[in-house]
């Protein structure tokens, strides 16, 4: 009788039995008995909501050229029995025998319709953790003890937090963040050697073929419909403090092919660097002044960021809802990463806004749209400013170009004031720093296995 008798995830360091009523030993038919700590998908599970995979048995060295090696899926509905079946519906039993003699060769993966040419799901929120083990197992030395699957993450899983470093001068509302620049399609490898205790991630590159850059974007909210970008989520705005907080809004963390990073050059409307950027309304709690501590930088009350669009936002207005539409939304304030990511890490980036020792707030998004727009082949996000370091005039000849992702005209730089064209002195360009500082960002790597790899990131 074939048992795959653990199921073990690399993701902690205990294991849950999860068999109770097995079928009794002196029968023939293929007995499961997983053990699982949990896996992690774009929605964190555990052992409670892990329900299936799927094996390839095929065969090895003795095996009868008359053994019939077999595809099956592995179903569970309450996490507690296991069972194999032809067909995805789990609705026909598929319980095969051990060969007499010889090794079989098991592939196992999750999700169960995973497919080589993969391509990174859109919304977080809807992400796999995509995972795989390969064992060798014979009638003799596993029909009691059963063979082991040690399964395997193999995509990078990045969470995203804030924190404002200098509550006292500057407020800091957060409503998203998006991961700019990933490539997201992949071909993957199977392993062909045990992934049990001795598994070493140097003998086994899981992806090739990286391609195809995209954008994946965490919102208040969740995840977008066809409809729902069209909503506003000023309402669910985060107002940052110093403690660090988690700011993908219940959609989890993203899961991202594993890849090695270039840092986007923010300077670049056209970058394919890689970079994270918040959507962030920034406002002043009282004056700001320059190193003299005579000039004046910014007013108390005052919206830098996005850049007021009319003398109504120059100043917050009480009312936070009307504030933010005056101010024209959010904007994205951006940070280049150039992390190596590996598989099987998690790699959680703290975001520190007005750091000390002369800390900012980032630096003007050359790309400054939210990308689930473009997946919904929807006009606009009502929330996000695509002009956020620009004093906007009514002048439309300076909306936002989404052909050329151009978010400044430099050829008409005034702005309406209420009353008359003035000509600003702080528009920023693409790139430029939202709020000159002596030390915009840094960031620090810890890594570990599916744990916290985390990086801090000074605005």
């Amino acid at each position: 009788m074939l048992s795959i008798a653990a199921l073990l995830l690399t993701a902690c360091s205990s294991n849950e039995d999860l068999t109770e009523n097995q079928e009794p030993m002196s029968q023939d038919y293929i007995m499961l008995r997983p053990m699982t700590t949990g896996t992690t998908r774009g929605i964190v599970t555990t052992p409670v909501n892990f329900r299936e995979f799927k094996v390839n048995a095929t065969a090895g060295p003795g095996v009868p050229s008359t053994y019939e090696t077999f595809q099956v899926y592995v179903k569970s509905i309450d996490g507690t029995v296991w069972n194999t079946y032809a067909d995805a519906a789990g609705t026909t039993a598929d319980r095969r025998l051990w060969p007499e003699a010889g090794t079989l060769n098991f592939d196992a993966f999750a999700p169960s319709d995973l497919v080589d040419a993969y391509t990174v799901k859109d919304y977080p929120a809807n992400q796999e953790d995509v995972m795989v083990a390969y064992e060798t197992g014979s009638k003799a030395a596993n029909l009691v003890t059963g063979v082991p699957l040690y399964f395997r993450h193999v995509m990078s899983q990045i969470s995203v937090l804030a924190t404002n470093m200098d509550t006292e001068n500057y407020e800091v509302k957060v409503l998203g963040v998006k991961l700019v620049n990933l490539n997201g399609k992949g071909t993957l490898t199977h392993p062909a050697a045990s992934t049990g205790s001795s598994f070493s991630w140097d003998n086994y590159t899981p992806w090739s073929s990286l391609n195809t850059l995209n954008s994946y974007m965490n919102k208040a909210g969740g995840a977008p419909t066809a409809t729902s970008i069209t909503t506003s989520r000023v309402s669910q705005a985060i107002t940052l403090n110093g403690t660090a907080i988690d700011i993908t809004f219940g959609n989890g963390p993203m899961l991202v092919l594993p890849q090695t990073l270039t840092a986007a050059d923010l300077t670049n409307v056209n970058t394919t660097g890689a970079y994270l950027a918040v959507l962030v309304q920034i406002k002043t709690k009282q004056t700001i002044y320059e190193a003299d501590h005579t000039t004046i930088r910014f007013q108390a009350n005052e919206v830098i960021y996005p850049r007021p669009k009319t003398a109504a936002s120059m100043a917050y207005l009480a009312d936070p809802a009307a504030s933010a539409a005056a101010v024209g939304s959010f904007g994205f304030a951006a940070v280049p990463i150039n992390t190596a990511l590996k598989p099987g890490n998690k790699y959680t980036y703290t975001i520190n806004f007005f750091a000390p020792s002369g800390g900012g707030c980032g630096w003007v998004d050359p790309m400054p749209s939210n990308p689930d727009v473009q997946h919904l082949s929807s006009a606009s996000d009502p929330d996000v400013d695509l002009n956020p370091g620009v004093r906007n005039p009514t002048d439309p000849t300076q909306a936002y170009n989404p052909t050329s992702n151009q978010a400044y005209n430099a050829t008409n730089p005034t702005y309406y004031d209420g009353t008359t064209n003035v000509a600003p002195t702080d528009n920023l360009l693409p790139g430029a720093e939202i709020v000159n500082s002596d030390r915009p960002i840094y960031f620090t790597v810890e890594v570990d296995n599916w744990a916290n790899n985390n990086q801090n990131l000074n605005m």
